[in-house]
């Protein structure tokens, strides 16, 4: 991504933002659903297919829905942080089950 389409990209977020439009977009396309060749299974579609190949549909969401939605996350954590219990690890950062699990075998 060059400067002048990275600062197109940034323009697009803030709008978005200051519209308060945080709907996911999604963009659709479509990976081979593959029963001949496993090598091939989940491959983007370019065009060409191999005899007794599907096509499944795909919906991921854009980069700028994709940034709004983690800045709101970090914001929502920043803001909500002192509020967490030390023993809550399923909402913060760096602590998840292998946490847990790690607390637990030093308190048995």
């Amino acid at each position: 991504m060059d400067q002048q389409s990275f600062h197109k990209f940034c323009i697009k977020v803030m709008n978005r933002c200051r519209k308060f439009n945080t709907s996911v977009v999604l963009e659709r396309f479509y990976v081979l659903k593959n029963k001949v060749d496993p090598a091939r299974n989940g491959a983007r579609y370019t065009g060409e297919m191999l005899p007794g190949e599907k096509l499944r549909p795909i919906g991921c969401p854009e980069m700028d829905s994709r940034v709004i939605s983690r800045s709101l996350t970090d914001l929502t954590y920043l803001i909500f942080f002192d509020l967490f219990s030390p023993q809550q690890h399923g909402c913060r950062m760096h602590r998840g089950t292998h946490t847990v699990i790690f607390d637990i075998c030093q308190y048995l």
